[in-house]
């Protein structure tokens, strides 16, 4: 039958035709029919079926946000004991416990007060319920108007029960507590029927009867939208299993994408659309926050000169409203509501140069009763999920800049300004707060969307350096030549000589010098200690003692109370300043902004030293000089101990790298750590981690036998212990407040509970801290990767223009970035394992990063 011809059916549309075809070619027609055409139905469905599921997911959510009945009870705080006259406020307990009075100890009494808790609970099946309280003092348990326990009375802490049969359904409760003296102490628990003792779970609490079927259709979305989401993950999951081989050419063609040439037009009109929708969905954001209202006088009485939305809580946005800022004396107003998503107790900070107040359910949280001097006040307060009535009101301080600058945080995350999103001029319905979440969401994918978009335009920037340079330098030259040829003899040597100019070390330092002046002298003395920074007044003090009292060996906070917290190397430093020049907030600060110059100069070298380029030293500098957190967040501004610290941290790792001209510098490296250590205790020492694990990853193990590597490390802790020993004899306490507290317990998060946050909160951290160049920071860190991890196949050189054969620039500095990575590594993971968090554990990463950059940046 090889090779023969037979007649093959033809489609109708095809009849009258013959198709001859021999066997062969109709054998290997069908296998390839049959191989693929199975295959690709079965893709196209599971790509279909995980597209519905994850529309019905969708549907599901949307519902369960919308179907969600509010749990709790109205719980209503009396400053008395009899449940009369003015509430001091009313908030939704989830449960019925004093969660509430004890986050607002600052504002609420300890003694003398009541509670009464109102609402629903909710019965699914008939029998005999047994309540009980366990209070001190007095409580009280009606149901549907019964007393069902009566535990009243001022007593110690007590229990009392009762039993009632109830039919299923909503039946109403009420519950009254108060507290005389002593210790305060308030739960209750039910018993249904068959079961054991419980607390009454906030599942069948309700502040008002919910309508019928409402519960039902809750539990339907509730349930719906779990399935799904399972059910979504797993077709997901199998979608991307079967369609891995498309998947994988995506990713092989990506980088065809990123390279602009074959449709330009795409990534234009992405960046466009990006663009568009920021900028649509910051309007419909910005059409949200509180009504502020300015007054004519100073009591805000009578009705306001004009009133508009404000989401910025800023006097400077209500002033810019009127062509003409009506004359002082003025007052003024934010009234609205504020939208919980997560319930919590919240930190309130507020820096005002008037007087202020914060309200939140008409109940005063927050105040600052003068208006003379700029102060920062700050609370703690609990607020529920749900909607809550706010105020800000603002008495301006005369003859001063309006200064009203309103910050919250919640437990685990940073401090920052009241988002305008969750404010609301009058308050909103369901439909407004979905719409609300819908555009949150939009605008937070849009953001992720712009940053991916820039990350990868910095790959393709960063990975096409050299291509980018060449195309710039042929435009210059086609430029160049355009001119007229007249006109480029006239330009060349004056370009020669000012390209000359520009590459002298001098020049480099005088622009280091002069931005420095700008940047960080200009205005030094500037702001008051009370309202810059918290630890500047306190290390303040101690200085001032020192130069007050002559006694330099011992600390004291306040006469005779001694103080532990920190090392004296930077307290005699401004001790010594004080006696000669003054303590004036200059001269408070001045140190921290010399060796923050010293620091700049030192990075310069360094980024010369390592890399052979005085470009990327200068680069390194001017990235630091940009660095926002590192100027001005208990920085190179402020007269704490980070400044100093971290430049002795830099030289130390600087004089790290002349070890092989000598011993001495080895022995300079640890007396720079120890004098570190003398400044701002362990921190000091995270170079000698980074000398280790980089001679280990260098395989430099014969360093670890020199007797100038041990002398380092017998430096490094020698020069600490001359001043930690002799306080230990000295003063008992000094091991358990100034190593164990201070140290141990503060990097277990026993102390400074404010300050505990997870684990990826120095993600955001950096990223705000170090912006604009965060943006470039990651890709800079995977092309450094690159660089100091994978080996080259082949030895590949070339001839260098002297006629040396050198490594190629793409692994001629694999040690180099290894270093600035294991820098980098160790500060963040280390910082981040540590359970107490704060801004400035991430200012001695930034040398090393802004290298990095620089050096990836700068072929």
């Amino acid at each position: 039958m090889e090779g023969k011809s037979r007649k093959i059916w033809a489609p109708p549309r095809l009849s009258g035709q013959k198709i001859l075809l021999t066997e062969g070619r109709v054998s290997r027609y069908k296998s390839k029919s049959m191989r693929f055409q199975p295959g690709f139905q079965s893709q196209r469905f599971w790509v279909k079926a995980t597209f519905q599921a994850g529309l019905l997911l969708i549907i599901f959510l949307i519902g369960e946000r919308l179907s969600t009945v509010q749990r709790g009870l109205q719980g209503i705080y009396y400053p008395g004991v009899g449940w009369s006259g003015t509430p001091a406020f009313s908030t939704i307990d989830p449960v019925i416990s004093l969660d509430t009075a004890y986050s607002r100890r600052a504002t609420f009494p300890t003694k003398d007060y009541s509670i009464r808790w109102t609402g629903w609970i909710r019965i699914d099946r008939p029998g005999l319920y047994t309540f009980t309280t366990r209070s001190d003092d007095g409580s009280t348990l009606r149901i549907d108007g019964k007393k069902v326990v009566d535990n009243g009375g001022s007593h110690s802490l007590q229990e009392a029960s009762g039993a009632l049969p109830l039919e299923t359904g909503f039946h109403r409760i009420e519950l009254k507590y108060f507290q005389r003296k002593g210790r305060d102490a308030m739960s209750a628990y039910w018993q249904p029927p068959g079961r054991r003792q419980t607390l009454i779970p906030s599942e069948v609490l309700f502040p008002v009867e919910p309508k019928p079927g409402r519960i039902l259709l809750e539990k339907v979305f509730q349930r719906g939208s779990l399935v799904f989401q399972v059910i979504t993950s797993l077709l997901l999951a199998l979608t991307v299993i079967l369609n891995r081989k498309q998947l994988y050419r995506g990713v092989q063609q990506l980088p065809s994408v990123l390279r602009f040439s074959r449709s330009p037009l795409l990534p234009l009109s992405f960046f466009c659309f990006l663009l568009s929708a920021f900028c649509l969905l910051y309007w419909i954001r910005s059409g949200h926050g509180l009504t502020g209202k300015y007054y004519d006088n100073q009591n805000w009485g009578g009705d306001p000169v004009f009133s508009m939305p404000d989401a910025s809580l800023d006097p400077k946005s209500l002033y810019k409203a009127i062509p003409h800022r009506p004359q002082e004396p003025n007052s003024l107003e934010w009234v609205g509501w504020i939208f919980i998503r997560h319930p919590a107790a919240y930190s309130f900070t507020i820096r005002s140069d008037g007087a202020m107040l914060l309200s939140f359910d008409d109940f005063p949280v927050l105040e600052k009763e003068n208006n003379e001097a700029i102060q920062t006040v700050s609370t703690v307060f609990y607020l529920a999920e749900g909607l809550h009535p706010m105020r800000l009101a603002y008495l301006p301080a005369t003859g001063t800049s309006h200064i009203l600058e309103a910050s919250w945080s919640r437990q685990g995350t940073r401090e920052a300004a009241i988002p305008g999103d969750i404010l609301f001029q009058e308050r909103p319905d369901q439909r407004s707060l979905l719409f609300r979440d819908l555009s949150s969401w939009a605008y937070r994918s849009v953001q992720i969307l712009g940053l991916l978009s820039l990350g990868l335009l910095g790959v393709f920037v960063l990975s096409h350096q050299r291509a980018l340079a060449d195309g710039f330098l042929q435009w210059k030259d086609r430029k160049i030549r355009e001119w007229g040829k007249g006109r480029i003899l006239r330009l060349y040597p004056l370009q020669g000589r000012i390209d000359s100019l520009c590459r002298q070390t001098w020049v480099h330092l005088l622009i280091i010098l002069g931005l420095t002046l700008l940047l960080v002298f200009n205005n030094l003395g500037r702001g008051s200690l009370i309202t810059t920074d918290l630890d500047e007044g306190s290390y303040t003090r101690v200085a001032q003692l020192i130069a007050k009292t002559g006694v330099w060996w011992s600390l004291y906070q306040e006469e005779g109370v001694t103080y532990y917290d920190k090392p004296p190397l930077k307290f005699w430093l401004s001790a010594l300043t004080f006696s000669l020049l003054g303590d004036s907030e200059f001269f408070i600060r001045f140190w921290d902004a010399v060796f923050g110059l010293f620091t700049f100069i030192l990075l310069y070298f360094l980024g010369t030293r390592l890399f052979s380029s005085r470009a990327v030293g200068l680069l390194s500098v001017l990235i630091l000089l940009g660095c926002r957190d590192f100027i001005s967040n208990h920085g190179v501004r402020a007269g704490v101990m980070d400044s100093l610290m971290i430049f002795f941290f830099v030289l130390s790792l600087f004089l790290f790298q002349f070890r092989e001209k000598g011993p001495r510098y080895y022995y300079l490296a640890g007396l720079c750590m120890g004098l570190g250590a003398l400044t701002k205790s362990v921190q000091a020492l995270i170079p000698l981690g980074i000398i280790v694990l980089y001679l280990i990853l260098t395989r430099q193990y014969g360093e670890f036998k020199s007797l100038p590597f041990f002398g380092m490390v017998f430096l490094a802790l020698l020069i600490p212990a001359l001043w930690y020993v002799p306080q230990a004899f000295l003063r008992p306490r000094f091991v358990r407040l100034a190593i164990i507290r201070d140290i141990i317990l503060r990097a277990q998060g026993k102390i400074h509970v404010r300050h505990i946050h997870g684990p990826l909160f120095y993600f955001p951290t950096v990223y705000d801290g170090f912006f604009p160049w965060s943006l470039v920071a990651l890709p800079a860190i995977g092309i450094g990767l690159w660089q100091a991890i994978f080996r080259p196949s082949s030895a590949r050189l070339r001839a260098s223009s002297d006629g040396l054969q050198t490594h190629d620039p793409v692994w001629r500095y694999k040690k180099e970035m290894g270093f600035l990575l294991i820098w980098i590594f160790i500060i963040f993971i280390g910082f981040s394992l540590s359970k107490m968090k704060v801004v400035w554990y991430m200012h001695p990463l930034y040398p090393a990063l802004s290298m990095l950059i620089a050096a990836v940046f700068i072929p």
